[in-house]
């Protein structure tokens, strides 16, 4: 029924509780680091990446790589501290990784080989061994079992009519099991309890900060909120769980005012251990960072309303609104950062992405973002 099934004699995924115990724990000095090209070397020469541009893989001996091929790597997400998915729209699969193996053989396994169309994975609250994913295909939600390779619940569109268009696309869920879902032909948030049930939606379509334009990835933070990728709004929003929104970025700020600090085609979003809001800009190669919890800019968009300054007018009654600060760009061209899709920060401190062009490149990238400090 399926392609293979993935058994990890190393790891019992089935007992890993990943989760909101994990999300409370508190890291100190977190020492980021820059991505270097030996770091970028290492990753092609891992075989967790179909090499189509000019790299040296010399110094490898006589290792035997995995072979593994992508054609579209949408998207990825962490089932354990070392060990990933990666979600295949165009090859339809899911492939599973993990980084403690020896070089050369971190793939473990493909599951649901065929059996999906994936837009985008999340990991399954408090389960690790548990996966959610959007099918493009059947226009669906599904849950599965990665250590079993096998699928344990899934449904469509929450509206009879099947003249009512739906297409979900990026997927979450909270430490409360409620399963967030982008649909991009009605510019709306769904929530969802974990058996499916539609709880409520927020959103529709449009360019004010509370609106979006083809809402595509989303994710949460440490404390439950919701972050999307409002594509074609060129932003990235907040919200609570109850829809309303607390912050948004990636249109400037008084800041950072320059054009390059804005964001051109946002994707994947996720939150990192230390609270920051990871980016990937698609368009212009870069994954960019926000710090969200330290920056509340509500007296500047006061000001810049009252002058009618642009999107910051419509601000006005924002209360409580912040727009997180821009602080680095974490990868970019010059550390071999190209089209970026999908992106997930793990619990070791590892930063991976998935890259796909219609030129034909398509690669996923491990990183170590930052060295671990002490828990308390």
């Amino acid at each position: 029924m399926f392609h293979r099934i993935f058994r990890s004699k190393s790891l019992n995924l089935s007992k890993i509780k990943f989760g909101r115990k994990d999300k409370e724990r508190r890291h100190q000095s977190l020492e980021y680091t820059t991505l270097s090209k030996a770091e970028f070397r290492w990753q092609h020469r891992s075989g967790l990446v179909d090499v189509d541009d000019d790299v040296d893989d010399s110094g490898g001996g006589d290792t035997e790589l995995d072979e593994v091929t992508f054609r579209c790597p949408c998207d990825v997400t962490f089932l354990a501290p070392h060990v990933f998915v990666v979600a295949d729209s165009e090859a339809h699969k899911l492939d599973v990784f993990d980084l403690t193996r020896d070089e050369g053989r971190q793939h473990c396994g493909t599951i649901a080989s065929g059996h999906v169309w994936p837009n985008a994975v999340a990991t399954y609250a408090n389960d690790g061994g548990k996966i959610l994913l959007t099918d493009r295909r059947d226009r669906t939600v599904k849950i599965y079992d990665v250590e079993r390779a096998e699928m344990l619940a899934s449904w469509g569109s929450p509206w009879p009519d099947e003249d009512v268009p739906y297409w979900p696309h990026g997927i979450t869920m909270t430490s409360r099991k409620e399963v967030i879902v982008t649909e991009t032909s009605s510019h709306s948030v769904h929530v969802y309890s974990k058996g499916g049930r539609l709880q409520h939606t927020f959103g529709k379509r449009g360019n004010l900060l509370e609106e979006f334009c083809l809402p595509f990835f989303c994710s949460v933070d440490h404390a439950d909120r919701i972050l999307v990728s409002d594509n074609l709004n060129y932003s990235v929003k907040v919200f609570t769980s109850k829809g309303r929104q607390v912050a948004f970025m990636g249109v400037g700020s008084h800041a950072n005012p320059c054009p390059g600090k804005k964001l051109a085609c946002p994707y994947g979003v996720c939150c990192d251990l230390g609270g920051q809001v990871l980016v990937c800009d698609y368009e212009r190669d870069k994954i960019v960072e926000y710090d969200l919890a330290n920056v509340d800019y509500q007296k500047e968009l006061t000001n810049r309303a009252a002058s009618g300054d642009g999107v910051f007018a419509i601000c006005r009654k924002s209360a409580d609104l912040t727009i997180p600060e821009f602080t680095r760009e974490v990868a970019n061209v010059q550390s071999g950062c190209s089209s970026p899709c999908g992106l997930a920060v793990g619990p070791c401190g590892t930063m991976v992405y998935t890259e796909y062009s219609r030129g034909g490149h398509a690669a996923v990238k491990a990183y170590t973002l930052y060295a671990m400090g002490t828990q308390v």
